[in-house]
């Protein structure tokens, strides 16, 4: 029987790794933020569209910060606001409803409480940049903007979110959550 040649891949910091383990620290990284207890088939299929919703609120928040406009820094808070009140972001629901049937993935799950976390921290983080914008204070507008947008770029594009990773850091595997359809 012939093995199977193991991929290799390039990381930012130089040398190489096996893909094998870029599947699993990816993993890590989102169960640490909450989603776990999902099939392989699953994962495969949905892990890499879990970057939809910071992605989409990454964009809107580099525009609204880019415009200096409050309107649109407060939009993003109020969609990270709802993010805490619901089952799911509004952008999971976006993703859910339209961008899946068009993918033919599967369902973003339900947001657990380290997710909620992140969220109820962005919106009056938000909210705070939004005023800064509307006060006329656009240096103090610009710098939250910025902050924030570095917060979330690691999350849109690698599925390393920040609070999450602080909060596992300090309780463990404590709260990791599980598959859940939104």
């Amino acid at each position: 029987m012939t093995q199977a040649p193991v991929a290799f891949v390039r990381p930012l910091s130089g040398g190489v790794l096996p893909r094998s383990m870029l599947a699993a620290e990816t993993r890590l990284r989102v169960e640490i933020q909450g989603f776990s207890g999902y099939r392989r088939g699953e994962r495969a299929s949905v892990v890499p569209w879990l970057r939809f919703t910071p992605a989409v609120s990454l964009l809107a928040l580099l525009a609204g910060t880019a415009l200096a406009s409050p309107l649109l820094v407060f939009l993003v808070a109020s969609a990270m606001a709802l993010g805490v009140l619901l089952p799911g972001h509004p952008w999971d629901y976006v993703y859910n409803g339209v961008v899946r049937r068009m993918t033919r993935t599967g369902p973003l799950p339900r947001s657990g409480w380290r997710r909620r976390l992140a969220f109820s921290i962005a919106t009056p983080w938000l909210a705070a940049t939004a005023c800064c914008f509307h006060a006329g204070a656009v240096s103090a507008g610009y710098v939250l903007g910025v902050v924030m947008a570095t917060l979330m770029l690691p999350l849109a594009t690698v599925h390393l979110c920040v609070v999450s990773e602080i909060v596992d850091n300090l309780v463990g595997a404590k709260g990791r959550g599980t598959w859940v359809e939104v």
